[in-house]
């Protein structure tokens, strides 16, 4: 009986080490819109284990700030966690600075950088007293920002420290990068740092069904294998990306899944966003489940 035990806990806890997160835009929505988007994540636990909601940003002064639901809403952030945590579904919040049409993340990146001591603490925090399974970070620099090397080992370092921090309390880190060329991601550093997860946003593509649009996902993959740990990899897909004309059949869904399942490492699928259609779940109830 013991070590039916045993064997059963193992199962789950190696099952268990494979997560499907779907990003979740919910700035400016209605409470109704808000109890919607914790249905759709309650009645998909055993496909997509994870929301990552936008709840909050890097404000001026190293500042955690909440964004704003719609103006008659009563949901805060603290009561959607509390919603979805209920619900059986892992939560990683996405400090959320989408910036790419302006000059001023750079600053605040630096500010940060600088003194991070503070920030850090309020999102461990903000983790604990919550039941947070830990932060998404998603920091979208302006075109024309002058970022430096020294930029990119300042995000590693502080990575680290969030990453240290977040694990002494069985909390995670992670991370939404490409591979492209962006001086503010120091690979190697970001690699060897307590980094749970980079989430590739490589793989999206832009032409969905297109055979090319297959070769670039194989592309990104096998970048992503030859920059971090095979472990740390959270393979991105995109929903929202889809030309709701031309979803993708059986087997184009079949190719990518099937290129996933053959790296056994890979423990996450990524997904922007919270919108993947239903013939999407069975893929992902196996790959959460087939490990």
């Amino acid at each position: 009986m013991r070590v039916l035990l045993l064997c059963v806990l193992l199962v789950q806890a190696v099952c268990a080490s494979r997560t499907v997160l779907a990003w979740w835009p919910c700035m400016g929505k209605t409470d109704t819109e808000l109890d919607e988007g914790v249905q759709w994540f309650a009645n998909r636990t055993g496909a997509v284990t994870t929301a990552s909601p936008t709840t909050h940003k890097l404000g001026s002064n190293s500042s955690l700030v909440e964004f704003d639901f719609a103006a008659n809403a009563t949901h805060t952030a603290s009561s959607l966690f509390a919603e979805l945590r209920s619900n059986g579904v892992r939560v990683l919040p996405i400090i959320y600075n989408d910036e790419s049409s302006a000059t001023t993340l750079l600053p605040k990146l630096r500010s940060l950088f600088a003194a991070p001591s503070r920030f850090v603490q309020e999102l461990v925090s903000e983790a604990i007293a919550h039941d947070l399974d830990g932060w998404n970070l998603d920091f979208e620099l302006g075109a024309t920002e002058k970022v430096t090397a020294a930029d990119g080992m300042a995000l590693a370092k502080f990575v680290d420290l969030l990453g240290n921090e977040l694990a002494a309390h069985g909390k995670t880190v992670s991370i939404d990068i490409g591979t492209w060329q962006q001086p503010l991601w120091n690979i190697p550093a970001l690699n060897a740092s307590s980094l749970g997860r980079a989430l590739d946003m490589s793989t999206y593509g832009d032409k969905q069904g297109d055979p090319a649009d297959f070769r670039r996902f194989v592309t990104s993959m096998g970048r992503m294998l030859d920059l971090f740990s095979c472990s740390k990899i959270g393979v991105g897909f995109c929903p929202a990306c889809l030309n709701q004309s031309r979803p993708f059949t059986a087997a184009q869904l079949g190719a990518r899944f099937g290129l996933i399942e053959t790296l056994e490492c890979v423990q996450e699928i990524d997904m922007w966003v919270n919108d993947c259609p239903d013939e999407w779940l069975p893929y992902l109830r196996k790959f959460v489940m087939d490990r």
